[in-house]
């Protein structure tokens, strides 16, 4: 569309100017009734007109220019005398004057009498205009044939048809009177009191049937089954609101047998529990009624739903079903004739200022602020002030209050808060208005200006209607245009509103008032109205030339029924909206997106149910009669019933094909070839689109083209039917709704929590019967040794003894080593099982056991009980030590003997008080030292110390520490000494003598000493001797010949299982401490049993959860798998184990999703790629693998909870009196199940690649039935290839070789592929169909997406896998972001014309032509602004490349895969040789471009927010030219027709919002470029306001939280 300057605007085709800045557009062509030179004349006075109209009263301006117009209206007006609102208002308005003659009698007012409640209706003539169109004769000829739901414009005559119907059903029902039958009526059903009386008042002026009207506003209390009785005698239709009819069902007044017609007025109100739909359900879709008793069904509507896209055609699917109907529809075109259709435009205005309270209004707060009642009208007074202004406010308040002090009776009656509040309203003197910015809101005043050209333009013959939400907004309104003096000889304005339940309500109008109303408007009492939404569906009234939508539309119906009061000719439909609104404009815009897609739905009915003009049917002429012959074909769906018939063949068809997977370069639709065969018929051959599951459909020869169409589409839809392309309810199989199914693949799975407790067991190894301890006993031997490297590493220092569990059965050899952490390294403990077992008796049993007990207690400090018969294990020491010999099985028997010694030695529970060898040598250093006075405290000797004597001074420097603790204690004695000195009533204690060296040998602080200690005389100083202080710490006398011993505290047993925390090796790296030997005593068990000892728990630990995984591995069947891989997949995170599950369930994710995928490629061949994917989703979601994991019970056998000494329970054992229990509990949640199911793929890859993972997935449930082995995929594809191929020659009677052939150009092309491939193909149709785009229109050709289906699942396997083994320590989250940015559209892209595929691209799209185009031309600027002439890095970010590219290599790497027969080898050589070396040169951690998307997110997650999300919405293009006047602040254009492709293509509009604020909006066809851009700007405006944050979040924020990215962290580490 081509726009002028600002001075170009137009309502009314002519040419005007306007005084402000800005602009209104027509939204479609305007129509040229006037020669070039009426035109030019005609503009020039308007100009003139408007520019001295304006002149005269112009707008104020505010701090910026208003930004909408008042519009250049030519309309005809009649002088104008303002009337009165109803007297019940309580305010007092101007009376209403005298009319003609004429007009008097052409608005006769309906009236009321009190006595009985009798409505009177004035007769209506009959219309002259009321003479059936042709496609009223169609459509009413449809309605006697069968059930009928007309959509059709409001004004096009629905209400005819079912006048036509009614007197037809009257035709039949009298000559059925002349049988025996029972009398039938028709029901015409409304859905508000008004239409009551409208609708009948036009069924009695058109046809000769006895009219009948019920509503609640009559007294229907009072009904019977007489009353009933005579009804069916006199009464022919009833005019009925649908609640009394439904009421009347209810009850058994009515049956629906006794009904000949039920016609629906508004019918699209039909949803969930309106009475509409109730009457259907309950009464006419009853098993009970037979077919032949159900009466005719006939439904009026505007609009059948006001959804968009294919949700509209289930919801007009819905409607049809429930009301047992078709859709029929008429052409535009043909409705253009008759039916007038209004220019549409936005006039847009500016912001309201921020308004104080008006004087009034700050008098009645002051007053009357206590008054309850008055709350809600303070809260609409402050909606309304910046709403309408400072006059209207005011104005309301004395229609509020006298409203208030009506409904309260009389004065006297009145409280004195409102009378008060009465009194006033009254006394205050009310300002005439003046169009001021002070008084009025910029949204008034430029409805001022509106009706200002309106009324300047139109001479006589004005009507219109000013549409408001509110009815506070529809009084101020009217009260407002009375008063304004320029309107008073112009406008005759009256106000409508519907009835309200609110008891103060400020308006409420019953029926009887709005018929009132109603017909004075159409007799032109009043020429004005401001109306709620009462008057935008079903009333008749009278049509306008001027429609203003004061409030926003807010639903399509409302939209296009509001629109349809504009049917004067040369009528305007304004709307208004503020400036710069995006939530309005966007609301705008998804109206009218699904009013186009409504009227595309209705214009894609079959011919027979889109009434059209004689001369646009391009049939066959004189055929009709023929085709009305042909026999009714049908196919219906035992399981469901569902339908298909040649009627609905074609729409079913055409919603397959939009169904269909696509792009924006494509059109997805069916194309229907009719030709003649010879004089005996047609034959119609059927295209549908590439990637359909069938292609080419012909139908039988019919006598008619349309009959040829319908049977073509009839027999495609049996087909995509039974290839199963089409559900049982005869609907394509899209993905959501193939995700809700309960999938064949993965059965039923229980709806449990999120989260669950399960048992947990332990190993079964441990569960065995008591043993018989009165026999010799057989037992096994399990070494438990340190790693000879580790045990190197350690210098020797730390020895650690074998030890050896006995057990009653042997453990498995497959137990890997256990990583255990000591002094802040991991080191292996090796885990070895030995064959021949011992034979022991019951008095070494018993040893075996108190040993074992006592050595638990010692590690854990706690009691440990277990019965001899029922013990699952022994720990004992071996008579080897580990020093630098590897364990392995060729040690002697004399090497592995228990050390009896040791154990004996164990089972003291004193400390031996035997001296300690005063040598250091081996056996001194094995000793476990402990304290006399505290057997508990135990040491390991270090070492003896021979550099100092006990009378030695200790060195300052050296001992440090030691002499400041000693210090601090002294210093706290001698002042607590002091303190009790000055308390106490007793001589001061003598000094003590310096010479004895006495001091205080406690450690403890003040106040903590003893009562003899606090008595004792504060010490002097004196020296720090190694004597003195060993005194001071240990309570002994030391000789100066005693020796000194350098010892380590044995600490508590902790978890060796995860590294200690920093400050516990802090502590144990500094642990060493000097003791003298005469306060020592020797401990009952050696040093390096000891410190295997305190590994011992942890150990066992582990062992029961390799046990249990070893047993999973034995049960499922995934004995190929590698038990240590297996561990790490049964392990969860909060096990705190130094290993889990996440790499593993990424990698297994990955294959489970491409080896999934094989399958379904091969054995779903007539699938598309949207039904595939829809098929993949059911077998790879958490659903489904938490059903095999149910299955299995992997929950008893997963590592979940982590090693802690106070809550370690060892089988059969009791631990502080408490039993031990056989099954104990865990909580797991259901993603963790599933993800145990993936990570055990990854575990199964890992240990014997692609065939060991594939037969794990079999093991695990997933879904291959049809294969044995991985070499199966090529079996089964060959044979199914072949059963194809047959089939097709047996049909077309031609050589699989001739669909293969290929041309020099062909031959070309796929040599120089396979150049860049290195690889040959053996057939070459993969090729080519990996090259089909859908757009292609050739019949042999297939699209690619099939192929690009399979060729995602294998790159993303390959890329997944690469960076697996690459960054072997990286966490999940960050090989998910690497591989993100190395699998998208723009690196593939980038991949694809470097390999040059789109040079053997084949489609139809010229837009793609030029998409790829582009793409190129960015690569070569971006190459030569580069300094060495090459791309670098992630060069495609910022560049735009179409998906088309990146789908061919993923078609190309599918087409390869299948070509080599599956070969996994082949397929992984090929992205080794082409893919890896481009992903190592631009895709690594610390170059990589995060998405802005990622990078906003993080953002704010960093800075503690929560509340921002993206929301898309449909939208529609935005033309260049539109976007310019955009930008200068003019008219927005409003657009109600048909565009064509490349002007009006629908399009998304995404918004990020951040706690509801609208940061950015970006309207396009791709959202993931649209997210992209409004990421950026947010991140702009972010970065331009580093304060916005604190001021627009109100998230909590914890205490020294900070959002740390997954990247960051791994490039930190």
């Amino acid at each position: 569309m081509t726009t002028t300057t600002a001075s170009a605007f137009d309502l009314l085709e002519w040419e005007g100017v306007d005084d402000l800045p800005s602009q209104v557009l027509p939204s479609s062509p305007l129509p040229k009734p006037f020669t070039p030179t009426q035109l030019t004349k005609t503009a020039a006075t308007a100009q003139q007109d408007l520019l001295s109209l304006l002149e005269e009263s112009p707008l104020p301006i505010l701090d910026q220019p208003l930004r909408s117009v008042a519009s250049n209206l030519p309309l005809p007006l009649i002088p104008m005398q303002t009337l009165s609102l109803s007297p019940r208002m309580g305010t007092s308005f101007r009376p209403v004057p005298s009319f003609s003659s004429a007009s008097s009698t052409a608005s006769q007012p309906l009236t009321v009498t009190e006595s009985s409640q009798e409505v009177k209706v004035p007769p209506v003539q009959q219309d002259p205009f009321l003479v059936p169109r042709q496609y009223q004769v169609e459509l009413f000829r449809k309605a006697e044939a069968g059930n009928v739901i007309a959509v059709m414009d409001t004004g096009s005559g629905k209400t005819l048809v079912a006048v036509m119907l009614i007197r037809e059903m009257l035709r039949r029902e009298r000559e059925a009177q002349r049988g025996p039958t029972k009398s039938k009526i028709s029901f015409f059903i409304v859905n508000n009191v008004p239409l009551v009386f409208q609708q009948a008042a036009v069924i009695r002026a058109n046809c000769d049937a006895e009219v009948a009207m019920l509503c609640g506003a009559m007294d229907t209390k009072k009904f019977s089954d007489d009353l009933w009785g005579e009804t069916y005698k006199k009464v022919d239709v009833v005019v009925v609101t649908a609640q009394i009819l439904l009421d009347l069902f209810r009850h058994g007044f009515v049956q629906m047998s006794r009904v000949n017609l039920l016609i629906f007025d508004e019918c699209h109100h039909a949803r969930k529990e309106h009475p509409f739909c109730c009457i259907m359900k309950e009464f006419y879709h009853v098993h009970n009624l037979d077919r032949s008793q159900r009466p005719k069904v006939f439904g009026m509507t505007a609009s059948p739903s006001s959804d968009i896209g294919s949700k509209l055609y289930h919801t007009a699917s819905e409607l049809e079903n429930l009301m047992d109907a078709k859709v029929f529809t008429v052409d535009k075109e043909e409705v253009k004739q008759f039916v007038e259709r209004p220019l549409e435009f936005v006039v847009q205005y500016n912001p309201a200022p921020g308004y104080r309270t008006t004087k009034l209004t700050s008098a009645l707060r002051s007053k009357c602020f206590m008054v309850p009642r008055l709350n809600p009208i303070f809260e609409n007074v402050q909606f309304n002030l910046s709403h309408l202004g400072s006059w209207c406010v005011d104005s309301l308040w004395r229609v509020y209050v006298e409203n208030m002090a009506r409904k309260d009776g009389g004065i006297k009656q009145l409280p004195e808060e409102i009378r008060t509040a009465l009194d006033v309203v009254k006394a205050w003197t009310y300002p005439a208005p003046a169009v001021d910015i002070k008084q009025m809101s910029p949204k008034v005043m430029k409805l001022i200006q509106i009706l200002r050209v309106a009324g300047k333009s139109w001479t006589e013959d004005f009507c219109g209607i000013i549409f408001v939400q509110r009815r506070d907004t529809a009084i101020a309104l009217c009260l407002l245009l009375q008063e304004l003096e320029e309107f008073r000889e112009i406008f005759r304005v009256q106000v409508l509103a519907g009835h309200s339940d609110d008891s103060d309500s400020v308006l409420k109008m019953n029926f009887q008032e709005q018929n009132d109303i109603i017909s004075n408007f159409r007799g032109k009492a009043y020429n004005l109205l401001v109306s709620t939404s009462v008057a935008e569906e079903g009333l008749d009234i009278q049509p306008c030339n001027v429609v203003i939508r004061f409030d926003p539309v807010t639903t399509t119906i409302s939209y296009i029924q509001s629109r349809g009061r504009a049917r004067q000719k040369n009528s305007r439909y304004i709307m208004m909206m503020e400036y710069d609104n995006r939530g309005e404009e966007a609301a705008l815009e998804k109206i009218q997106i699904g009013e186009k897609s409504m009227r595309d739905w209705c214009h894609s009915l079959d011919s027979e149910r889109l009434m059209r003009k004689p001369a646009s049917i391009d049939e066959d002429e004189g055929t009709e009669l023929m085709d009305m012959l042909t026999p009714d074909q049908s196919y219906r769906v035992p399981s469901t019933g569902a339908l298909l018939t040649l009627d609905s063949a074609i729409p079913l068809l055409h919603y397959y094909c939009s169904s269909l997977t696509g792009d924006e370069f494509c059109s997805l639709r069916p194309e229907f070839s009719v030709t003649a065969n010879g004089s005996s018929g047609f034959i119609c051959d059927l295209t549908l689109p590439p990637n359909a599951s069938i292609r080419i459909v012909q139908s039988d020869r019919t006598s008619t083209k349309l009959m040829a169409r319908k049977s073509a589409a009839f027999k495609a839809c049996e087909m995509l039917h039974s290839l199963k392309a089409l559900n049982d309810n005869l609907l394509p199989v899209v993905v959501r709704e193939a995700i809700g199914d309960s999938p064949v693949e993965s059965g039923p799975v229980e709806t449990i929590e999120k989260n669950r407790v399960y048992p947990y067991t332990c190993p079964e190894i441990w569960k065995q019967d008591p043993m018989d301890t009165e026999a010799p006993i057989t037992l096994h031997r399990c070494v438990i040794e340190m790693d000879e490297r580790d045990v190197e590493c350690l210098g020797g220092k730390r020895r650690f003894r074998l030890m050896c569990i006995l057990t009653r059965q042997p453990l498995p050899n497959a137990i890997a080593p256990i990583r255990l952490y000591l002094e802040g390294a991991g080191r292996l403990v090796n885990i070895k099982s030995y064959p021949e077992p011992v034979t022991v008796k019951k008095e070494q049993l018993l040893l075996f056991q108190k040993y074992t007990l006592l050595l638990f207690q010692r590690m854990c400090r706690k009691s440990f009980e277990c019965s001899l018969e029922t013990m699952p294990y022994f720990v004992v020491p071996l008579c080897k030590r580990n020093t630098s010999s590897k364990l392995d099985s060729t040690l002697a028997e004399t090497e592995l003997d228990i050390s009896w010694e040791d154990i004996e030695s164990g089972q003291k529970v004193q400390p031996d008080p035997v001296p300690i060898p005063e040598t250091e040598d081996e056996q001194a250093l094995q000793t476990i030292l402990a304290l006399h006075k505290d057997p508990t405290r135990e040491f390991f000797l270090k070492k003896i110390v021979t550099d100092y004597k006990m009378q030695d001074l200790m060195p300052p420097d050296t001992f440090q520490q030691e002499l400041a603790a000693w210090d601090e204690s002294l210093t706290k004695l001698r002042n607590h000494t002091k303190r009790s000195a000055a308390d106490a009533s007793a001589a001061t204690s003598p000094s003590p003598d310096a010479s004895t060296g006495n001091s205080s040998p406690s450690s403890h602080s003040a106040s903590d000493l003893s009562a003899e200690e606090v008595a004792t005389p504060a010490p002097t100083p004196a020296p720090r001797t190694f004597a003195a202080y060993f005194k001071w710490k240990f309570h002994v006398d030391c000789e100066d010949s005693d020796k000194i011993l350098m010892v380590d505290r044995v600490r508590k047993m902790r978890n060796h299982l995860q590294p200690a925390v920093r400050e516990e090796e802090a502590k144990e790296e500094t642990g060493s401490m000097m003791v003298p030997l005469k306060a020592c005593i020797r401990g009952t068990i050696k040093a390096d049993v000891l410190r295997m000892a305190q590994l011992v728990p942890s150990i066992l630990f582990s062992l029961d959860q390799a046990l249990l995984v070893y047993e999973a591995r034995e049960l499922v069947g995934l004995s190929q798998i590698r038990l240590d891989y297996l561990q790490e997949a049964f392990t969860t995170s909060s096990s705190n184990r130094d290993y889990q599950y996440e790499r593993l369930e990424l990698l297994g994710d990955s294959f489970l999703k491409f080896s999934s995928t094989i399958r379904l490629y091969i054995v779903n061949p007539a699938k598309d790629e949207g039904q595939l994917h829809a098929s993949r989703i059911r077998i790879i979601s958490n659903k489904a693998l938490l059903g095999h994991a149910m299955s299995l019970e992997l929950y008893r056998f997963i590592s979940s909870t982590p090693f802690h000494r106070k809550s370690w329970r060892p089988p059969h054992f009791t631990v502080d009196k408490k039993e031990w229990e056989s099954v104990q509990k865990h909580q797991l949640s259901n993603k963790t199940l599933a993800d145990v199911i993936e990570a055990s793929l990854g575990a199964a890859f890992l240990s014997g690649g692609y065939n060991v993972a594939f037969q794990a997935a079999k093991a695990l449930r997933i879904p291959f039935e049809e294969f044995t082995t991985w070499a199966d995929f090529e079996r089964v594809f060959l044979e199914a290839k072949a059963t194809k191929e047959a089939a097709w020659r047996g049909e077309e009677g031609l050589s699989p070789s001739s669909s293969t052939t290929l041309s020099v150009a062909n031959m070309a092309a796929i040599q120089e592929v396979q150049k860049v491939l290195g690889y040959e193909f053996k057939d070459p149709s993969l090729f080519f169909e990996a090259m089909t785009h859908a757009s292609h229109i050739r019949t042999d050709a297939v699209c690619y997406q099939r192929l690009e289906f399979l060729g995602d699942a294998v790159l993303d396997f390959q890329v997944i896998r690469y960076y697996y083994e690459k960054y072997y320590d990286a966490p999940p989250g960050a090989i998910t972001l690497i591989k993100d940015a190395s699998v998208n559209n723009g690196i593939l892209g980038a991949i694809s014309l470097k390999w040059g595929l789109q040079k053997f691209l084949n489609h139809y799209s010229p837009s793609l032509i030029g998409a790829i185009s582009r793409a190129m031309v960015s690569l070569e600027e971006r190459a030569s602004k580069s300094p060495t002439g090459e791309l670098e890095k992630e060069y495609w970010v910022d560049i735009y490349m179409p998906k088309v590219l990146g789908d061919l290599v993923e078609s190309t790497l599918g087409a390869v895969f299948v070509d080599s027969g599956f070969d996994f080898d082949l397929i992984t050589d090929l992205f080794r040789r082409l893919l890896k070396p481009f992903l190592d040169k631009h895709v690594n951690f610390e170059g990589m471009i995060l998405h802005p998307n990622k990078v906003l997110l993080e953002s704010l997650q960093h800075q503690g927010c929560h509340s921002f999300k993206f929301e898309t919405e449909a939208a529609e293009k935005v033309s260049d030219s539109e976007k310019l006047l955009k930008k200068l602040g003019l008219g927005m254009r409003s657009s109600n027709g048909s565009r064509n492709q490349d002007n009006g293509d629908p399009v998304l509009k995404c918004h990020f919002r951040i706690h509801g604020r609208t940061m950015a909006t970006a309207v396009g066809k791709h959202m993931e470029d649209l997210r992209k851009e409004v990421s950026l700007v947010t991140l702009a405006i972010l970065k331009r306001e580093p304060e916005l944050m604190t001021t627009l979040c109100t998230c909590p924020k914890r205490r020294g939280a900070r959002h740390v990215s997954m990247l960051d962290r791994y490039r930190q580490e």
